[in-house]
């Protein structure tokens, strides 16, 4: 038997459920396999579990010391309501399904713990700026929602003080023109509610604009398509993410710089290179020069959630007596 230290983590998203098995040895943390189950063809954590391992994911074959869960809703108890999904996660099951103690954590928590892992300095520099290492970092991304955390500096504290979740992704849409009432009025109509960042700076919300904007509707995938023509809808949906990042830095003082992660934005990356991303981030009467300076870097690995996830359980041993 091998004398590595295992860790099998889950980034369980309202698309997919990831799940990601680790091990710690002397040169550091290894991925050893990974899988991706859609979370729509599961009524269960279990069942997704089940499903998973049907996929050639290991399972009793490998003693497993820890599971951590990165889910996307806040964690207040052994019973946890997933956000964009239609079951909740109890832990005790997900523990018997498991065989080990298992852990759950903010899907965004997991986010900023891999901006600590040895896969940030791959992240791609958006814009280089100046970073204050004594100010927090603003963790913020969109995929099937809005997420977002906190990463306060580096001190004496464990990792697991330095990040601060936040359900900050369910704010109203903030509008500044009259193009915007008009878009939120259309969103408010098509969606039966009133709208929040969350429904708005994600796939289908996208798909919301391009209605909005050319009466046509189409897949995320296919108004991402468009895109490349340097399409108006690029434009809403590049100033519109700007903004997103711009208000959260400015709620924080975020001045250690912004990680953007999340399959919107990891996917189509001209989002957040576009002008109009840049014209929203910096667009304050009062701050603008403080803005100009903040450095935006985006992750665009697939698997940071699950990185994060390994890196907060292996960080949860290391601080265990």
């Amino acid at each position: 038997m091998s004398s590595n230290r295992h860790i099998l983590t889950c980034d369980l998203g309202g698309t997919n459920g990831r799940f990601g098995l680790f091990q710690q040895t002397t040169s550091g943390i290894e991925q050893i396999k990974t899988c991706r189950v859609p979370t729509s063809s599961a009524d269960s954590f279990t069942h997704l579990l089940e499903l998973a391992i049907q996929t050639g994911f290991p399972g009793e074959n490998i003693p497993i010391e820890r599971a951590v869960l990165a889910v996307a809703g806040p964690i207040l108890g052994q019973r946890i309501q997933l956000t964009n999904i239609p079951w909740d996660l109890v832990l005790p099951e997900a523990e018997k399904a498991l065989g080990c103690p298992c852990v759950a954590i903010n899907d965004f928590t997991a986010q900023a713990a891999a901006w600590c892992s040895h896969i940030a300095p791959a992240a791609d520099c958006i814009h280089r700026g100046v970073s204050d290492p004594t100010r927090p970092i603003a963790v913020v991304g969109a995929g099937t929602g809005l997420g977002k955390a906190i990463l306060l500096a580096p001190g004496e504290q464990p990792l697991q003080q330095r990040i601060l979740s936040s359900e900050g992704g369910h704010l109203p849409m903030a509008v500044a023109d009259e193009e915007d009432f008009a878009f939120l009025r259309f969103a408010r109509e098509k969606l039966g509610f009133q709208p929040l960042w969350d429904q708005i700076m994600c796939g289908p919300g996208i798909s919301l604009m391009h209605e909005f904007l050319t009466g046509v509707q189409l897949s995320p995938a296919d108004v991402a398509s468009t895109f490349a023509d340097d399409s108006p809808t690029l434009h809403m949906a590049a100033r519109y993410y700007g903004r997103v990042c711009r208000d959260f830095v400015l709620d924080i003082l975020a001045l250690g710089g912004v990680a953007l992660c999340g399959g919107v934005a990891a996917q189509n990356p001209i989002l957040v290179r576009h002008p109009e991303f840049r014209q929203a981030f910096i667009d304050s009467r009062a701050h603008r020069q403080l803005l100009e300076q903040v450095p935006i870097s985006l992750l665009t690995d697939s698997d940071s959630g699950l990185w994060g996830a390994a890196t907060w359980g292996f960080a949860l041993q290391e601080a265990s007596p």
